[in-house]
């Protein structure tokens, strides 16, 4: 590995059955930066041998571990490489274990898995696209100060988008408060401003629109629809939907102010606009406003009103594992109070001069909620 810190020699305090990691660290300063004293891995050839095998200094074992990485070709057998290094960094204790991982990262070395990133719950990933990828996500798990801090350098300047992913989440993990919201934003905002990775988009580059939705960055709204109209870039739009379809779960107001009085967000795509309205809570006077002005609106295409009249009240949510949020669906219960509070109001417009020209629709809509409330009612019992 290039540019690293010498090996300092040090003696084995203790022996335990099967070997164990021995990484003594004894911080010095200079220029302001604490340096890391290395040993290694002790492999021993068993309890009572009298012949111990060489010391395997840890940063080596990385070494190697990055080389064969670079060789490998197979999925399965990445997988078992990087699973080897997982084994390595967990026998360690944590606080050493992250010194180790912050001395690799700050080093210029990595190696492709070729593998693309996947997401488990909590914001683990299960695939990493890069050896880097996975010591950012490891350190993230096990020192979320330190990753933090790693964070703020990488997302310093461009790197990879995938880094970028993994650095947005270890540093909202490690900060909070509303500056750390603003630098989020910021940070987010200058993602999708990466023209080169926009398009060819990355997996990683993907998922990082999740700090979207954790930061309610609502004023992304002109840009994510920007996104979704493109039809030449569908990985791109169909994540730019995601997100703003959450945002309309999460903030409505804000979202569906923007949607309903400016039109040409969604040009090309009213039937999905139709789809984020019919989220609209009718029990919330913010909302059900908006969507009265959604539904008087007299250049409203008869299309895009059917498509709202046949899916209200949207209750379709896109589950999925990510970086930073999770998605929390409604319980029967809150759908059925929904569902009694849409039908009262569905029933007063039936009544309302304003809305002659829609009965139709409002019938339909009149005639699914009241389905939809007899049926809750019956389960109930």
């Amino acid at each position: 590995m290039k540019n690293k810190l010498p090996i300092i020699g040090a003696t084995l305090g203790a022996l335990l059955v099967g070997g164990i990691l021995l990484l003594y660290r004894q911080p010095v300063e200079q220029a302001g930066k604490a340096m890391l004293n290395r040993v290694g891995l002790s492999k021993l050839a068993g309890v009572g041998n009298s012949t111990p095998q060489p010391v395997i200094p840890i940063p080596a074992q990385l070494d190697t571990i990055c080389s064969e990485l670079k060789a490998s070709k197979d999925p399965a057998t990445t997988r078992a490489i990087l699973a080897r290094l997982r084994a390595l960094l967990d026998s360690l204790p944590p606080d050493v274990a992250s010194l180790v991982v912050q001395d690799f990262l700050a080093s210029s070395e990595d190696a492709s898995t070729n593998l693309d990133l996947t997401i488990k719950p909590g914001g683990r990933l299960g695939d990493a696209s890069s050896m880097r990828v996975f010591l950012l996500d490891y350190l993230g798990h096990i020192d979320r100060a330190a990753a933090g801090r790693v964070a703020l350098q990488i997302l310093a300047q461009y790197t990879t988008p995938d880094e970028w992913a993994v650095s947005l989440r270890n540093y909202a993990w490690a900060y909070s408060g509303p500056d750390s919201r603003e630098f989020l934003k910021t940070k987010a905002q200058a993602l999708l401003a990466n023209a080169a990775w926009l398009k060819d988009p990355s997996v990683g580059f993907l998922e990082a629109f999740d700090t979207i939705v954790y930061t309610h960055d609502t004023a992304l709204t002109p840009a994510l629809s920007t996104l979704l109209r493109d039809n030449d870039n569908r990985a791109a739009a169909h994540a730019a939907f995601l997100t703003m379809d959450r945002l309309v779960i999460n903030d409505p107001v804000p979202m569906l102010e923007d949607i309903v009085a400016q039109p040409d967000l969604m040009k090309g795509h009213e039937q999905t606009r139709a789809d984020f309205v019919a989220r609209a809570d009718l029990g919330q006077p913010d909302q059900r406003a908006l969507v009265e002005k959604y539904l008087l609106d007299s250049s409203r295409d008869p299309q895009e009103l059917a498509t709202f009249a046949a899916i209200f009240p949207n209750a379709n949510y896109m589950i999925s594992n990510n970086l930073l949020t999770g998605m929390q669906t409604p319980t029967g219960a809150v759908l059925a109070q929904h569902d009694r509070e849409a039908l009262a109001v569905v029933e007063q417009w039936q009544q309302d001069p304003r809305f002659a020209n829609l009965q139709p629709l409002l019938n339909q809509m009149q005639q699914r909620l009241a389905t939809f409330v007899q049926e809750a009612a019956a389960n109930s019992h």
